[in-house]
């Protein structure tokens, strides 16, 4: 007697879960449908690529210590990444939600025509990006239509609302760098001209009273990044302000030096050195880099932003 009931509710409980798993299967499906087959197929080749770097690194390791082994040389320097060899994920927000995310490509080679101490050291063209997004981006356009004439105008201007996230990831490894999140901070261009730059610099969550972020620090070096928003304003009403480049740059500070005030930005070789430290690098290397890195003088490089 007692057995029936409990039998009728097993029974339920299964049919339910049969109806659960049913529904889940058909929402499933109905996902798969509507996902496309394009964006399927090019995650699965990342994943596939990923897998292989990762073996190959593994191989190389353990290769490493044959020769050791063999009585070969055992390197404790630090081979450098090239800015080339980074993929950087952008993420631009505002007030009111998610304008773009994505994943961009530095330049491969600096301008030939560029000072190789000028700074910053990697830049993004956002052409692309602006044609994808203009027709849709009102905001933006509206700021890219007014005069950048008053110097002050930027100051209460929509670039206060957005929040631009950064993270550098090695494509080798996918081994990232937290950049940080950045908000506006000044302005740079000549007020003349319709080409205008506004400096990003990145934010210390619950301290307001911090003006921009460290996002590496040792005992005698500190570094910030700041990013540089490239524009083109047209106030003619003709709608052909632009939305021009992306450059990031890094600031470095001496702590506990003779002059502690003093900061400097980062040529290109040592942005992709410190880049590369904060990666990861072999254990046996690590030490000898970060002393490295310490030595870096202020007065080796131009004066910071």
């Amino acid at each position: 007697m007692h057995g029936r009931p409990v039998s009728g509710r097993y029974t339920c409980c299964s049919a339910t879960v049969r109806k659960d798993v049913r529904e889940a299967k058909a929402w499933q499906l109905l996902s798969n449908v509507r996902r496309p087959a394009e964006e399927a197929f090019f995650a699965a080749e990342r994943d596939a690529a990923a897998a292989r770097r990762s073996q190959a690194l593994r191989r190389r390791l353990v290769d490493q210590f044959d020769r050791w082994r063999a009585g070969g040389p055992v390197s404790t320097d630090m081979t450098a990444n090239s800015l080339a060899d980074f993929t950087f994920f952008l993420r631009i927000d505002d007030d009111q939600g998610r304008i773009w995310e994505g994943d961009l490509s530095p330049a491969s080679q600096q301008d030939p025509h560029q000072d190789p101490r000028a700074v910053p050291v990697v830049g993004f063209d956002l052409w692309e990006i602006w044609w994808a997004l203009n027709y849709r981006w009102d905001r933006m356009v509206e700021f890219l239509a007014t005069d950048p004439s008053d110097p002050d105008s930027w100051r209460s201007s929509y670039l206060d609302s957005l929040r631009i996230s950064l993270v550098a990831v090695r494509e080798a490894d996918q081994a990232m760098v937290a950049l940080g999140q950045f908000l506006l901070d000044d302005a740079l261009g000549v007020i003349t001209d319709a080409s205008q730059k506004y400096v990003f610099k990145p934010i210390a969550f619950k301290r307001p009273y911090q003006p921009d972020l460290k996002f590496f620090w040792s005992d005698h070096k500190d570094f910030s990044p700041f990013l540089i928003l490239n524009v083109t304003h047209d106030a003619t009403g003709g709608g052909g302000g632009t939305l021009d480049s992306l450059d990031l740059g890094v600031t470095m500070g001496d702590i506990g030096g003779d002059f502690p005030e003093e900061n400097a930005d980062l040529d290109r070789a040592h942005v992709e050195y410190l880049f590369t430290y904060l990666a990861g690098v072999h254990h046996f290397a690590r030490s000898r880099a970060l002393r490295r890195i310490n030595t870096w003088q202020p007065a080796d490089f131009t004066p910071g932003v």
